[in-house]
């Protein structure tokens, strides 16, 4: 209804990204414990916080491209094609 294509994706990604930061905050604490745990009869362990970060990063990188690309598919795709199946 009038929004542009960057319109559209920001608008989903917003959504997602705060879904992702939500799930990064819960997961990479236990990850870390869990993993400290494991580690621990074989030798100290020496987390750095780099991979913690780099791991965040990657998945809001991937996640913003794969919603980047649907929603680019959705905007440009022809609102009569789909209105011909319904």
């Amino acid at each position: 209804m009038g929004s542009s294509v960057a319109q559209l994706i920001g608008l989903f990604s917003k959504e997602f990204i705060i879904l992702i930061i939500v799930a990064n905050l819960i997961a990479q604490p236990i990850a870390y414990l869990f993993t400290k745990e494991a580690i621990k009869s074989a030798y100290t362990p020496s987390f750095n916080i780099w991979i913690f970060i780099m791991t965040a990063v990657a998945v809001m990188l991937l996640a913003i491209g794969t919603i980047s690309s649907h929603a680019i598919k959705t905007a440009t795709a022809n609102p009569v094609e789909s209105l011909r199946y319904e």
